[in-house]
């Protein structure tokens, strides 16, 4: 009634309230009067109550500033009216905007006291007492508006399929940040939406509710609201905290996540491709390998989710016969070694076709499914692509193929590991990134020379010729000294598997008495026989590319070059000697031992002299020496006295010393 009064636009003289003090206490008292009807009910202030608020605040005069002419009475009563309807407005906006968005959220005590008291007046604060209680009031009111908004968000229907907001829901969204604009700028210039208040209010609750449209739009209208490091720090919070992958509803709120708001974080791409990955890696360990509940939740623990290939070893240790799955055939000793046998020509036919600069199309041969195939799968899926990666996985499976008897698996695997070597030494030279090192040669040599020790698997042949071809591709240039060791372990190793019968090292002892001198020096016999076997059959590898021209110093350089220059020099064959020498019998052979000692250490002589003058490359000078220095020694193990081997020594060092002086005396 008494808005409808004063709207009726009656002269202020004609009013019964005719001095601007009695109608600006009136439109207050009216206020405060509402505020103690409702005594915190707010349903009850409808729009229409603050409809008849404003009309009642519309009476109120506008009060222009004081002229400069105007005494200082009438100045100090400007200012208090001034200061009376500026507050009464401020409370209007306050009370409207908080029943508009509280949702079913209680004003604050501080903000209710805030609402109750007057301004102006003789009780009221000082200015600056004002203000600050204007800004906690502000302060509370932006929290009240968007926990409302969260809320109201959260009832409204979701987006469609596409990830568009319903009409509803959009308009909801402008209609708040219209009415945060206009208090903001009317009241704190602004001030609220660059302290970052908004953001925070905002962000945490509609991230929680899973709000995503909703909050990508508000990020694209308003980026100002909201501080770049902290969000980026809670979303990916929030990503990391749905990653125990325990709940499929927690996956597809995370995927959901990503594809609203994956554009708005590029530096998190990393992390919710991760995220997709290990979802993926979910569905396929489930569906395809059909892993049980209790293996898959122990490889899904957050102790595997950022460590892929640790994942990768836990499947391995925990469920071994995880290699045959998709594969079972592999298990099957007839079927295991036919595959095998496949996969040895398929895989040596790409070796050959890249040393040759080939491409791996123009194969014949076709590869049977590889056991781990699955693995290999699950590898990829987690993110395992580089050269080094895939490395480590197929070390892994030939342990494991080995450790449950599976042999011929564990070959097949390892000769695709040759061909992934062969291809990525090649992509070395056509490339500025270096894909293969000396570390990748070691993981494939250590797997070949696992298979080559295992005694469950007894293919000699299988095992030579996988030697055979892990030697010509290997290159010993620049190489490290660990590397030229285990080349060199693993000629041995190709010349052990020459003996007739294969026995361990333990039983070879009990057959010659335990004399380790004796099995040297059948070691140093069969290098040469090996090395013999080099020189006659090169003519019927010429299939195989030269490994002179794949840069492979070891196994076409070293032991061919010492035996033909060691011939040329003397005249003897030192080829044949050893041969003779290692199966004879003992100590009718020490003529013959003696001969060939002096042979070696001659040449090791000559050697060491050339490589001093920089005629030797030092790669190969080290390996040549090192072996012809062991099988020398070997040698003079087996004299039955120290006399004669101490000559031949004596000898070495005299021509050593009448080299060094010679060699000085020309320089």
């Amino acid at each position: 009634m008494c808005a409808d009064f004063a709207s009726v636009g009656i002269p202020s003289q004609s009013r019964v309230t005719q001095s601007e003090d009695g109608l600006i206490d009136f439109a207050g008292n009216i206020f405060y009067s509402v505020l103690e009807v409702v005594r915190g009910e707010w349903d009850l202030v409808t729009k229409g109550v603050m409809s008849k608020l404003w009309t009642i605040f519309e009476l109120l005069p506008s009060i222009a500033s004081p002229g400069s002419r105007e005494s200082s009475a009438s100045t100090n009563l400007k200012d208090i009216h001034q200061t009376m309807i500026g507050g009464l407005h401020f409370r209007l906006v306050v009370l409207q905007l908080c029943c508009k968005w509280r949702g079913q959220r209680a004003f604050p005590r501080e903000l209710r006291n805030f609402l109750h008291t007057k301004s102006g007046t003789k009780e009221s604060k000082s200015s600056d007492q004002w203000t600050r209680d204007m800004c906690i009031a502000g302060h509370s009111v932006i929290s009240i508006m968007c926990s409302g908004f969260c809320e109201i968000a959260a009832r409204i229907p979701g987006s469609d399929e596409k990830g568009h907001n319903s009409q509803q829901e959009f308009d909801l969204l402008l209609d708040f940040i219209s009415d945060v604009d206009e208090f903001d700028k009317r009241f704190f210039s602004s001030g609220v939406q660059q302290s970052g208040c908004l953001g925070k209010y905002l962000f945490c609750p509609l991230l929680s509710q899973h709000s995503f449209v909703t909050l990508k739009n508000i990020l694209n209208i308003r980026p100002a609201w909201f501080c770049q490091d902290f969000i980026r720090s809670v979303v990916l919070s929030f990503i990391q905290d749905a990653a125990t992958f325990q709940d499929n509803d927690k996956l597809y709120v995370t995927l959901a996540c990503q594809e609203m708001l994956g554009p708005l974080f590029p530096d998190l791409g990393a992390e919710f491709e991760h995220q997709q990955r290990m979802f993926d890696a979910k569905q396929f360990m489930s569906e395809a390998m059909k892993l049980d509940t209790i293996l898959l939740e122990k490889l899904l623990s957050i102790d595997y989710l950022f460590k892929p290939i640790a994942m990768v070893e836990a499947l391995m240790a925990m469920s071994p016969r995880a290699i045959l799955l998709g594969c079972e055939f592999w298990s099957d000793e007839l079927s295991s070694s036919n595959a095998c046998t496949d996969a040895s020509l398929y895989f040596t036919s790409q070796i050959c076709a890249s040393l040759n600069g080939g491409s791996a199309e123009e194969s014949s041969h076709v590869l049977p499914p590889m056991p781990g195939v699955l693995v290999m799968q699950l590898a990829n899926i987690i993110g395992l692509h580089t050269p080094h990666d895939l490395l480590l996985v197929k070390l892994c499976m030939v342990n494991v193929a080995l450790k449950i008897s599976l042999g011929p698996a564990a070959v097949a695997i390892c000769y695709s590991m040759l061909c992934d070597a062969a291809f990525s030494r090649r992509e070395n030279t056509t490339s500025d990134a270096i894909l293969w090192t000396d570390q990748h040669e070691l993981r494939v040599l250590d797997c070949v020379l696992a298979i080559v020790k295992d005694q469950s698997f007894s293919n000699v042949q299988v095992k030579k010729e996988m030697c055979t071809f892990a030697l010509q591709l290997f290159s010993v240039t620049d190489a490290s000294l660990h590397l030229l060791d285990v080349l060199k372990d693993l000629e041995y190793q190709i010349f052990a598997l020459e003996m007739d019968n294969i026995s361990p090292v333990g039983q070879q002892s009990e057959k010659t008495g335990g004399t380790s001198d004796f099995l040297v020096f059948k070691a140093a016999g069969l290098v040469a026989r090996q090395a013999r076997d080099f020189v006659d059959h090169s003519n019927t590898i010429s299939r195989i590319p030269s490994a002179m021209e794949c840069g492979n110093n070891f196994y076409d350089r070293s032991m061919t070059r010492v035996f033909y220059d060691i011939k040329q020099s003397s005249l003897a064959d030192l080829l044949r000697l050893l041969s003779l020498s290692g199966g004879g019998s003992f100590p009718s052979n020490e003529s013959s031992l003696e001969t060939i000692s002096k042979l070696i250490f001659q040449w090791v002589v000559s050697e060491a002299l050339m490589a001093r003058k920089g005629s030797v490359l030092p790669s190969s000078h080290t390996a040549s020496i090192s072996m012809m220095v062991e099988l020398g020694a070997s040698c003079l193990a087996e004299f039955q006295g120290h006399v004669t081997a101490s000559v031949v020594m004596n000898q070495t060092l005299e021509d050593f010393n009448a080299k060094k002086v010679l060699s000085s005396t020309q320089e």
